[in-house]
């Protein structure tokens, strides 16, 4: 199985000749941390990574980021590989070629081999890159697209299959060896062959789920998001992998900046009583379509997926203590990616910042080197897309639609919505995330102003607290 390094160059090589990318992947010691914290089978090590990209075309210049949380086991017995939390997805509009956040997503999924993949679509103007939401060649996708954009993206079979055929080349070539030198029976191939189907089986099972809560109906949901195409290469399955009767904190997992785990938290901080009936999964996402985050005419997704077919055991890779990670994080926070001037200006501020904590620790240089067309040597403005459809989550999962005008006609999302760029991914409100310096507590709090037009209650600027 491919490192990321090795994945990531093989995609930036294929890009158009002329472009150089730097990768500045940044990973932290690992800590004590349980995503399931009324759960005590393992001790879980958590450590967090946060993956930049910039193009250096002609002036450095951040292209995209992505933050990550992976939890593993300590245990040597462990069979389920790590969890994985995608956290934060959020992109400039100065990358010089299209499609960059898909690409790193997948070349960091196919080198995890087998893992639980988590993601909490929710659309918002900005994530990392502070004041992005006000250059004009940044357009974040809409709720609705966002979910598309994940749905596709997660839609590669090879991101199930990773690993399983070279599994399966070795194990016959083994098997048909064997057969060979020691004149095996008949009763063995059909042993052989036995044992095959159960693997098939095996793989068979559910292993990727979406849900939009306060869509009940697969369907509905589907029309909603504007997706015709329902079969994508793997098997989706619309809810949750869990049991529905079962006590929803005790198997969903919680993670930082997530509405399930706010909403867990909020759960438990209330229940009177020893006596008090636990909440159930079932209960659990019917509550969750109500809440401010996962409601209010806005739609968000919740995504699982089981990738991979073996588990990676390598050797531990060195981290940065979380004191430095946070002073990296607070030096985007406090940046300016308004503009490309400002973005370039900040994106060298931060270079330099990197270069003063991790004198030992470069960036991953990478050649284009391919025929795929550049959207442009300068980053280029975008175009908006068509206003859609304007959608009301109501309560008995009734779904009321208002006619948007434009020039007397009413606007539907067309093919050219579905196709969203895969390089709008998506971002956080206002004026960014910081991080406390403060040893006792790895909580961040969600900042920001949010547009009025967003509908969704404004918070106070706060800074992300050391980890």
């Amino acid at each position: 199985m491919l490192s990321f390094e090795q994945n990531i160059r093989t995609v930036f090589e294929s890009f158009a000749e002329g472009n150089t990318f730097d990768v500045y992947n940044l990973l932290t010691e690992p800590e004590v941390s349980n995503p399931s914290p009324w759960s005590q089978k393992n001790i879980t090590h958590l450590r967090r990574r946060l993956i930049l990209v910039t193009a250096r075309k002609p002036t450095p210049v951040f292209a995209c980021g992505i933050e990550i949380y992976e939890y593993e086991a300590v245990s040597q017995d462990d069979t389920t590989g790590p969890t994985i939390y995608i956290s934060k997805v959020d992109t400039t509009g100065c990358s010089p070629v299209k499609n960059v956040t898909a690409q790193v997503i997948r070349a960091y999924l196919r080198s995890v081999g087998k893992a639980s993949v988590y993601i909490f679509a929710r659309s918002q103007p900005q994530y990392i890159f502070a004041n992005s939401r006000k250059f004009a060649g940044k357009v974040p996708l809409s709720d609705r697209g966002l979910i598309r954009w994940w749905y596709k993206l997660l839609s590669d079979p090879e991101l199930l299959r990773e690993g399983k055929e070279e599994k399966q080349e070795t194990e016959g070539t083994l098997k048909s060896w064997w057969r060979w030198l020691t004149g095996a029976s008949k009763k063995g191939a059909i042993e052989d062959e036995e044992q095959t189907q159960e693997m098939e089986n095996a793989d068979a099972k559910p292993r990727a789920w979406w849900y939009v809560p306060g869509i009940d109906d697969k369907v509905a949901a589907l029309r909603e998001i504007g997706n015709t195409q329902e079969d994508m290469g793997i098997a989706w399955n619309y809810g949750y992998p869990y049991e529905p009767k079962a006590i929803a904190k005790q198997v969903i997992p919680q993670f930082e900046d997530d509405a399930k785990s706010r909403l867990l938290s909020n759960m438990c901080s209330f229940k009177k009583s020893e006596d008090e009936e636990e909440i159930t999964v079932q209960d659990f996402w019917n509550l969750l379509g109500f809440t401010e985050e996962c409601g209010s005419g806005k739609l968000t997704c919740f995504f699982t997926v089981n990738v991979g077919s073996s588990i990676v055991k390598e050797a531990a890779k060195e981290g940065v203590q979380g004191d430095t990670y946070t002073n990296l994080w607070n030096t985007l926070m406090e940046s300016d990616y308004s503009s490309v001037e400002t973005a370039q200006a900040s994106t060298a501020v931060f270079i330099e910042r990197w270069n003063e904590l991790l004198p030992k620790w470069k960036p991953l240089s990478i050649d284009s080197k391919g025929p795929c067309e550049s959207v442009s040597s300068e980053p280029a403005v975008q175009h908006k897309e068509k206003q859609e459809v304007t959608v009301n989550v109501l309560s008995n999962n009734l779904v009321k639609r208002k006619q948007v005008p434009e020039n007397g006609n009413t606007l539907t999302e067309d093919s050219t919505n579905r196709k969203a760029s895969l390089e709008d991914a998506n971002t956080l409100p206002p004026d960014s995330i910081k991080r406390k310096s403060s040893l006792t507590s790895t909580k961040r709090k969600a900042a920001v102003e949010e547009p009025s037009q967003e509908n969704i209650h404004p918070t106070t600027r706060a800074k992300r607290r050391a980890l």
